[in-house]
């Protein structure tokens, strides 16, 4: 919807307050017990697998990944936005999806040699023909995920996330166990999604029907299209890095690189899996107030930095120490790429927002036009960058990514009328204090510690900035974290 009819219309605020914030609470719990066994069994199995075993599935993962994001055809999306639908158009959208997931599914039963004549790899062929299973199982999500999303049910979707990543932990450690090489990577993956299935259908049954009248579901199918197009768009990019160095450098540069991602992406995605699970719905039942999205993308964009910032900025400072100590020697390639990826991630973090300002706002067209942008202008970077290995990947992502964001949020600034200085100022305490922190740091490892073993080195390092970032938070910047303590505990009560 144009910006001129975004209104300041009255909402429960309170109640809305309650949802987020409770909602946040049941997936962090459920995402982070679930996610302590997770990475406990992905670090037994770095020690196992080799970079060449995570290289494979990272490659095939490439064209999974692809049709992963345009097999519902944005439908979950255009479920959740529209608060008109009735009980037999979004069955007629679920068996819109789960028709086109079924042949996504037979289509790469047939390219999957093509996919791994590509990267010289034969193993990639069975991995890719498995693990195109994927899109039935993802086909039948989107239905329940959906609802439960507008329903504002966030209990009951904590509690799918987190069992997922339980079950996808104990299936790749006991494939790790066995033996099974790259396969433990590929089966955990298809057991636990096979088991979600059941979950969601068993929370909120929907039986997908075939789409009989289709201007009914039109208007649906049209934002899912936007939608699906900027998935796209932003899958091509945001691969692109691990299709070129895949190429030119190889499974085991490629495997490094992929560590350094994950280990980068740590804190932003864990705080981006709280938000993307909660505000679509919140967002979206306060599309018409523009006083209200507002509110929450300064108050979220400031509670998540607190913890966004530091962390990824931490990670960087304390990079080498580690990787030597988390993952071992053999892996210390990862080091300098993920000093650049952290921060880069620093900068991404305040921004994860803006996408969902466009979306539930009805701007589900500029999102596409903005990933299109970026796809236009990062994998030109990310190809001459590959030419230098990972190092010069993560460079690109640093430096041209951020400049993609420009003219996104001036859109965000026409839709909300939000001043820069305004949006700047919400994140003022957390970039002191972040400063503050790497100037302890910095001291501590080059004066203090330098000649200090390994561990020992990163444990001072590490407690030492915490509690630098954590003093010079609340005695600076007090009065602003006990406003946001407060806004909790009201909606908690």
């Amino acid at each position: 919807m144009p910006a001129s009819r975004i209104k300041s219309l009255p909402v429960d605020r309170a109640g809305l307050d309650k949802s987020l914030v409770q909602g946040i609470a049941w997936t962090g719990i459920a995402r982070w017990s679930g996610q302590f066994a997770s990475w406990a069994v992905l670090l037994y199995a770095a020690r196992v697998l080799t970079p060449g075993d995570f290289g494979l599935v990272a490659m095939a993962m490439v064209p999974i990944g692809l049709a992963r994001l345009i097999e519902d055809l944005g439908l979950d999306a255009a479920i959740v936005q529209n608060q008109k639908l009735d009980a037999r158009q979004i069955s007629d959208l679920g068996g819109l999806a789960l028709v086109f997931g079924i042949t996504l599914c037979l289509l790469y039963q047939v390219f999957a040699k093509y996919i791994g004549g590509f990267f010289a790899e034969s193993d990639v062929i069975g991995i890719v023909r498995a693990l195109s299973l994927l899109f039935i199982l993802d086909a039948l999500q989107v239905v329940p995920r959906a609802l439960l999303q507008k329903d504002l049910a966030f209990a009951k979707l904590a509690l799918v996330n987190g069992t997922q990543l339980v079950v996808s932990a104990l299936v790749l450690g006991a494939g790790t166990y066995l033996g099974l090489s790259f396969w433990s990577l590929v089966l955990n993956h298809l057991v636990s999604h096979a088991l979600i299935v059941l979950l969601l259908y068993y929370l909120r049954p929907n039986i997908p029907t075939w789409p009989r009248k289709w201007a009914r579901i039109a208007h649906s199918v049209k934002f899912g299209g936007n939608m699906l197009l900027a998935r796209v768009a932003w899958y091509a990019f945001s691969t692109a890095d691990q299709l070129f160095l895949g190429k030119q450098a190889g499974k085991d540069a490629l495997g490094e690189y992929s560590f350094a991602t994950t280990f980068a992406h740590i804190p932003v995605s864990e705080i981006g899996s709280l938000s993307g699970k909660v505000v679509p719905g919140v967002f979206s039942a306060v599309q018409n107030s523009r006083t209200q999205l507002t509110r929450y993308l300064l108050l979220l964009t400031e509670s998540f930095s607190y913890i966004t910032i530091p962390a990824t900025i931490g990670i960087a400072l304390v990079a080498d120490d580690f990787v030597l100590i988390v993952i071992g020697p053999q892996w210390y390639g990862v080091a300098l790429p993920l000093k650049i990826l952290s921060i880069y991630m620093s900068s991404y973090a305040v921004t994860t927002l803006w996408s969902h300002i466009l979306i539930w706002t009805g701007h589900a067209k500029i999102n596409m036009y903005m990933n299109i942008l970026s796809l236009i202008v990062l994998p030109p970077a990310f190809y001459y960058g590959a030419h230098f290995g990972a190092t010069g990947v993560s460079i690109a992502w640093a430096i041209v990514f951020p400049v993609t964001l420009l003219p996104v949020f001036w859109f965000i600034r026409k839709i909300l009328l939000l001043r820069f200085s305004r949006f700047l100022l919400c994140l003022g305490p957390t970039i002191i204090s972040t400063a503050i922190m790497t100037a302890v740091v910095l001291i501590i490892r080059d004066y203090i510690a330098n000649d200090w073993e390994t561990l020992s080195r990163f444990l001072a390092t590490s407690i030492s900035g915490a509690a630098a970032y954590a003093l010079s938070l609340l005695l600076i910047f007090g009065k602003r974290v006990r406003k946001i303590v407060h806004i909790v505990r009201r909606a908690m009560s």
